[in-house]
């Protein structure tokens, strides 16, 4: 049942912690943490839920039929009382926490509902509504801190991540074309998709680093770090991790979520370390 929560999925709600970041404002870190454990509970309830939906597509998979419910190890019932649980402790911890904060985890729910019902075998809508539910989890960390977000760090966040979906979906298609397969069972994509995938993730990530640097020149972040001129740095840094998870999934090595990948591979574990590096030392001066 623990790995039916997929714990290690938790790494996408680190999101949540990234306006207390940008804020340098260490007094939210309690508010923030909180609102870490509600997504997580929350992701974890969906993930199962996700699985009962999925059972017959995952046990024609090659590495989803080896997943607790599709293999038999953890029965339906389980999984149903398992996701009602969390998704009431999730709740519970909630309320401690701004009203604004609770609407999020609620709009969250929601949104990832209907993907997990439809969505995500629409053609399109699917990247574009993990696009979203990553950029709601910077949201919800604003929200349960009282930071106000940049602009820049929203649009930012959306290039950014959908550029990450589509390469998760560019994921899926490579190992089809491994496989000799066609399509997907399950879901509405082509092997034949495969080039259009491939450059939407490029040209959003190359969007994702203009951005990044227009904010560095913002008179609002000029004001705020003592060196500004030091995030020019990350630019560099961000092209190279973004370039080699495009490379890295051509060659067949993205087999997990892309942040999930992130946080497993030592490269671009190195790559997040020298950028926040160069954002503290900006800031520090």
């Amino acid at each position: 049942m623990i790995r039916a929560c997929r714990p290690h999925q938790w790494a996408k709600n680190l999101l949540i912690f990234l306006p207390v970041l940008t804020a340098f404002n260490l007094a939210a870190l309690p508010a923030a943490a909180l609102a870490f454990l509600c997504f997580s509970f929350a992701a974890s309830a969906v993930y199962i839920v996700n699985d009962l939906l999925d059972l017959p597509n995952d046990r024609r998979h090659p590495r989803k039929r080896f997943r607790p419910f599709a293999s038999g190890e953890a029965t339906a019932a389980q999984g149903a009382v398992a996701s009602a649980a969390l998704l009431l402790l999730a709740f519970s911890l909630a309320l401690l926490l701004p009203g604004p904060f609770l609407g999020m985890l609620l709009t969250y729910l929601v949104i990832t509902t209907v993907y997990s019902l439809s969505l995500k075998r629409k053609m399109m809508a699917d990247v574009i509504t993990l696009a979203v539910l990553y950029t709601l989890r910077i949201v919800a960390g604003s929200l349960a801190t009282g930071i106000v977000l940049s602009p820049w760090l929203l649009v930012f966040s959306m290039f950014l991540f959908f550029s990450l979906a589509t390469i998760k979906r560019q994921a899926e298609l490579e190992d089809l074309t491994n496989r000799g397969k066609t399509e997907t069972a399950g879901r509405n994509l082509l092997v034949s998709d495969l080039p259009i995938y491939r450059a939407m993730s490029i040209s959003s990530a190359q969007a994702a680093v203009l951005v990044f640097a227009l904010y560095t020149q913002d008179t609002s972040v000029q004001l705020q770090f003592s060196k500004p001129i030091i995030l020019l740095l990350i630019c560099p840094i961000l092209m190279l991790w973004l370039g080699r998870m495009q490379l890295m999934t051509t060659r067949g090595f993205m087999t997990d979520d892309p942040l999930v990948f992130t946080m497993r591979d030592r490269v671009s574990a190195t790559c997040g370390v020298v950028m926040l590096s160069f954002f503290l030392m900006a800031a520090a001066g």
